[in-house]
Formats: C-alpha cells, structure tokens, sequence
C-alpha cells in the first residue's frame, strides 16, 4: 500500500474583541518599514520554460522583477512561467517588493538563478477514467515514457468549488494547477523535513509508467471530482506541467444484482469449533463491479441503527412509498451503507472468509457495492455461533491462588526511530467482571495497567459508549486471557477477540511480534511460565525470535509497541 500525502489548509479567526475593536476606535497609522525581500523558489524547469514562486510580503503593492539583462517588469501576482528559454541554458531573476508608502520602503533586490533543462519535460496520455461509482473512481495514468515517475492527486467537489472556482461558474479554474503543484511541493518539503529516510517516503509517494488507481476516500455521490497528474523525480523536482480530468461520480441508484453470502459455524467432525469458528463465503453476480464486506455482533449493528437491519429497511421502504418527507429511518440504513463501503473489506470477486467468535453470539455479516451501472446493493445474514461446552472445573488450586493477585510488570520496548527503554506496568489477575465468570471456562483475566502508553479504560468507561456488555467486555483492557489446566499449567490466548483495547484510532490486540523481521506470527497463544514458588511470571512467544506486543489493527497489522524481549511480572501481594 502506498500512503498519499495530504494538503492541509488553515483558517486564522481573529478574536470577536479584536475585531470590534478595530471598528470602534481610531488606530494610529503605523510608520512605514522596508520591506522584506521576496525569497523565491523554482518550482519547475522543463527545455524551454521555468515557473517561479515566491511568499507573499506583506505591505508590499506589488512586485518588480528583471530577468537577466531584460527590462523591468512589474506584476501583482507570486508566480510566474516564463516562455521560450533556450534548452540546458542558465538564468538569472532579480525581484523586489514594492511599497505602497514609495520607493525607499521597497525591498531589497534578491537573485535568483535557475536552469532549464536539456531534455524535454515528460508527457502523458490524457487522463482515463475506466470507471465511476458514487463513491469511488478508477483512473489510468499513461506517461509517454515508461520510465517517468509521478505525482497524482485528488480533490473533490467541496474544496475545488471553494479554493478553485475563480469565476463561481461551477468550473475548475485550469490556471490554478500551477498553485496546486506549489502546495504540493511545500507539503513534500515539510514531511521531508520531518523523515529520516527521504528516499522511502519518495517511493511510497510516487508510481512509475502506467497505473491504474482506484480512488474511494470521501467521495460524495453526484458530485465532480478532479483528479490530477504531472511528472516528479525521486528527489522531489516537478519536471512538467500538470494534466487533469474531471470525474462524476453518479448519483445512487438500487441495483437488480446482489452477492449471495454463505455461513456456517465450524464442523467438529472436520476438526473445527461450532462455538467458535464461523466460515463465510462471497458469490457476486456477474454483473458486480466491486462490493465491501463487514462482520459485526448483531447488538452493535442494532444499537447503532437504532432498530434490527429488517426493522430498518421496512422502515425505509415505508418512508420511501409514502414520499412524506420523513425520511430519518432512510438516512440512516443509507448512512449505515456507505459506512460499509468506507470502511469494509473490498472484494471483486467471489471470496472466503473464516471469523474466529465468541460462543453463543450473534453475528451479522453485511455486503454492499455496485453493479456495473453503479447501482447500489446491500444485503445481510445473521448467524449465531454455537454454545460453549462448560469444561468441568479444574479443581486446581493454582486458579483459586492467582485471583486476585497483584502485579508488577517490566518489558523492553522499541520505537520507530530504535529506541529502546523498559517500560514498567502494574497488573492485576481478576475472575469476574461484570456478569462474566471466567472461572467457568477454568479461565482468569490477567489486566495490564499503563502497559508501555496504552492507557487503560475500565469496563465504566467503556458504558458511556452505549456498547452492549459482551462488546465492552472485550474492548477494555488491556488484557490476556490465561486457561489454568488441571496440571496447573497456564497458557494465554490472544487471539483476536480475546484481548482487544479500546482506543480512538481503532482497536489494538496483544500479538507476537518479531521487530527484526517487521513480522506477526500467526500464533493465538503465548507460553506462561511461573516461578516454583509463584512469585515470577514469564510471558513469552511460541515462536523463536518473537515477543508480545500491543499491535493497532487498521487495514494491515502495524506494530504498536514493539516488545523485544519477553514481559516478566512480580508479584507484589
């Protein structure tokens, strides 16, 4: 996956006492000052042409500038292109900031030298859309050359209208591709300031020959969206002027297509859990473009809608007949679809997923996408995995000895520049929250507090977030579920939807990590080993080379705190 850098855009709002000030008093004219010089940059050079750009001087009425041993020239803008240079070729500009309170006050003269280069800029083939959907759009960029390297970037209809429509005539002002590439550049130059590997953030950024690229962050149906491309070495130089293309995005319609969705619960005979594996399976008509697929406990999906997905849609279909202009119930299942488009799984073909789940919980599996019209489809079953097998209890003493017992905890941690310290935590082994008995399933709770920065959120916390108690008793924490056998062996599951943490930026999972290799093991438990007189614990991987770690979980497994050494606790009561 490559990561796109973003523009950011920033409003100043003076203070409402500032402002009724400067309308109710008389503010003395402040004396005039030279002015600063304009510091120039060269934001393009192709064989026969450069563009420059310079900030903005405040004061200043304008700007005069020579190129060469030409005449002086005067303008009011901060950029300029200039024509029919002489290929390879150096120059020379001088420019100045004019004064409004006259010549003594202009700005020093400030040079700059620039270069044209002596091969010609990079071309492209115009811009093809291959597809549009309300949400989303798929575009290819051909260069001329295939060894030209380039910058794409995306601005929808809300900020172009704004920033872009010079005469407020619903069209993209062309001219303001030349601004759109200086703010690019400033943006390429302050992440470069903030990286130490300049050429890894260059590779992620760029593409190379022909690309096709599909597109789908915050795309409105109906509206026009621009999408833009120009040439930009590996050193971060534009090396051409920049083409585009508009892109509509068509309103939503419902599509006469769909995916049949199959799920089962886990065959015993097969070696598999009922209680806790469920299998799907995707089958997209033919005339399916892409679609986008979610999994979810049916109580959250309720609790968010506000009423069960049938519920929902009769409500919509209703509201839709009677045409009243009630149209809360609709709004809402439709908000609910484009949420699954944005933040579901894209398929485009038929696929096969396997869910590890909690015993005796219901689950709703969603789908929606496009036909190849753009139409619109959602469809969803529920499923409910079987009941857990209550294990006789183990009778061992060891379980009844940990509950309750406390903890100190220590673990080396690395970060993202190499840096490793020990982080030091507190824990607590718990056999009840709530109304679950882990003790049931011979099971206790081990819950780490401050583990590295994770901050801890308790099962109150998580109340205020109107999650049903299943869905909170998960997400608090962190935690580790530790099995106690009735040889007073301890092993520690991790799986998935044993150990999730609630936090802002999506939900973070105890998993075995190898920070050498930026690798996860697809391990589901961690070895436990207690000292002989119960005093230490270990807490180590499976695999060789590997450590526990809190990992974030967005579209791909990112490492969170990087563990490398293994988490030893002492017991302190």
């Amino acid at each position: 996956m490559k990561y796109r850098i973003s523009r950011f855009a920033m409003t100043v709002l003076l203070p409402a006492s500032f402002a009724f000030a400067a309308c109710t008093e008389e503010t003395p004219a402040a004396e005039p000052v030279k002015l600063d010089a304009p510091v120039v940059t060269v934001l393009r050079t192709t064989e026969t042409s450069a563009t420059l750009t310079w900030d903005e001087i405040q004061g200043a009425s304008g700007y005069s500038y020579v190129i060469g041993d030409g005449e002086t020239v005067s303008t009011r803008e901060t950029s300029l292109t200039i024509e029919d240079l002489e290929a390879g070729t150096q120059y020379s500009m001088r420019i100045k900031a004019v004064s409004q309170a006259g010549g003594e006050y202009d700005s020093d003269w400030s040079l700059c030298h620039f270069s044209t280069s002596s091969q010609p800029a990079p071309t492209f083939q115009p811009i093809e859309i291959v597809n549009s959907l309300p949400t989303s759009f798929t575009f290819r960029i051909t260069p001329d050359n295939g060894q030209t390297s380039w910058y794409y970037g995306i601005i929808t209809e809300n900020v172009w209208k704004i920033d872009y429509d010079a005469d407020k005539d619903g069209s993209f002002d062309e001219t303001s591709l030349t601004d759109i590439q200086q703010a690019d550049k400033e943006m390429i130059d302050w992440y470069a300031s903030q990286t130490t590997s300049f050429e890894t953030m260059m590779q992620n950024l760029l593409e190379t020959g022909t690309q096709e690229i599909t597109y789908s962050s915050g795309i409105t149906p109906g509206t026009t969206n621009i999408v833009y491309a120009y040439a930009m070495d590996f050193e971060g130089n534009i090396l051409s002027p920049a083409i585009y293309a508009e892109v509509t995005a068509p309103a939503l319609t419902e599509s006469s297509y769909t995916v049949t969705i199959g799920a089962r619960t886990g065959d015993a005979a097969q070696g598999e859990k009922p209680d806790r594996d469920i299998f799907i399976e995707y089958t997209p008509d033919a005339n399916i473009t892409r679609y986008y697929t979610t999994f979810a406990y049916t109580a959250s999906i309720n609790a968010s809608l506000g009423c069960s997905i049938d519920e929902a849609i009769r409500r919509a279909e209703e509201e839709k007949e009677a045409a009243d202009g009630t149209t809360d119930a609709q709004d809402a299942l439709q908000d609910f679809i484009l949420e699954i488009i944005a933040d579901g799984t894209q398929r485009d073909a038929a696929a096969e997923d396997h869910r590890i789940v909690d015993p005796g919980e219901s689950y709703t599996i969603c789908c929606a996408g496009y036909d190849n019209e753009g139409g619109l489809f959602f469809v969803h079953e529920e499923i409910s995995s079987a009941t857990k097998v209550v294990p006789e209890p183990s009778g061992s003493p060891l379980l009844e000895s940990l509950k309750g017992s406390a903890w100190a905890g220590t673990q080396t941690l690395v970060d993202a520049n190499g840096y490793r310290q020990v982080t030091s935590f507190t824990a607590e082994i718990i056999d009840r929250a709530w109304s679950m008995d882990y003790t049931k399933y011979n099971e206790l709770s081990l819950m780490l507090y401050q583990y590295g920065s994770t901050e801890y959120v308790s099962i109150e916390d998580m109340n205020l977030y109107d999650l049903p108690e299943r869905e909170m008793l998960k997400q608090y924490g962190p935690k580790i579920i530790l099995t106690i056998g009735s040889d007073d062996s301890i092993t520690a599951d991790i799986s998935e939807y044993q150990t999730p943490v609630f936090e802002p930026l999506g939900p973070v999972y105890m998993k075995a990590f190898n920070y050498e290799t930026l690798s996860v093991a697809d391990d589901s438990v961690l070895n436990v080993e207690l000292s002989a007189d119960g005093r230490t614990m270990t807490i180590s991987a499976v695999s060789e080379g590997y450590y526990p770690n809190m990992m974030l979980y967005s579209n791909d497994w990112v490492a969170y705190q990087c563990g490398v050494s293994d988490m030893v606790l002492t017991r302190t009561n």
